[in-house]
């Protein structure tokens, strides 16, 4: 994390599987306050699965969640 711009959301070690499948494994995500990220692969990568786990839709097979940060 970078202490100049604190990060809004910080994820360590994201990983969902469906039965034997990994559909995330081991993602780590750092988004700083007011930055605009973009998350890009083809069908089946796993951007609908970090999506609803990271807005609380899906719950993660694994995951660090960081203290809370205040961001004033």
């Amino acid at each position: 994390m970078n202490t100049s711009n604190p990060s809004a959301l910080e994820i360590r070690g994201l990983t969902k599987r469906f039965g034997g499948v990994a559909a995330v494994s081991g993602i780590d995500l750092d988004v700083a306050t007011r930055e605009t990220v973009a998350i890009i692969g083809p069908n089946g990568a796993g951007k609908t699965t970090l999506y609803n786990m990271i807005s609380g839709r899906m719950t993660p097979a694994r995951i660090w969640v960081a203290p809370e940060i205040d961001a004033s």
